[in-house]
C-alpha cells in the first residue's frame, strides 16, 4: 500500500514539474504583444478627429469612441466648416454601415494632417 502511495506522489510530483516548467517557458505570452503608438492627450478637435481617423486608416475596430461622434464633429465644424463636413459624411457612413473604410479613413487622415 506504502509503495503505491509513493510512486502516486512520485507521479504528482512529476506532473507539477512538467506543469511548472511549461508554464515557465511560455512565460505571459510577451511574444504576442503589439506596440501602439501614443499620442500625447490634445484639446484641438482637428487633432483629436485625426488621431480616431489614424486609428481607423490602421484597422482599429469601431469601439466606445463612436459615442462621441456628435462632440468631434461639433468640435472640428467650429474650427474648420470644410474639414467638419468631410468628418460628418464619413462619420454618418461608418454609424450606418457600422464598418470602416480604411482607404477613406486615410484620405481624410491626410486633409487632417498634411505632410509638411
Amino acid at each position: 500500500m506504502a509503495l503505491i502511495r509513493l510512486r502516486h506522489l512520485k507521479r504528482s510530483v512529476l506532473l507539477c514539474g512538467l506543469g511548472l516548467g511549461f508554464v515557465t517557458v511560455q512565460g505571459c505570452g510577451a511574444a504576442s504583444v503589439q506596440d501602439k503608438v501614443l499620442h500625447e492627450n490634445s484639446t484641438d478637435p482637428v487633432d483629436i478627429a485625426a488621431n480616431l481617423l489614424e486609428s481607423y486608416a490602421v484597422g482599429q475596430p469601431i469601439g466606445s469612441e463612436a459615442e462621441g461622434y456628435e462632440e468631434i464633429l461639433s468640435g472640428v465644424t467650429a474650427v474648420d466648416a470644410g474639414k467638419g463636413e468631410e468628418l460628418k459624411k464619413f462619420l454618418d457612413t461608418v454609424d450606418r454601415t457600422r464598418r470602416v473604410d480604411r482607404k477613406e479613413a486615410q484620405r481624410l487622415l491626410k486633409l487632417f494632417r498634411p505632410e509638411p
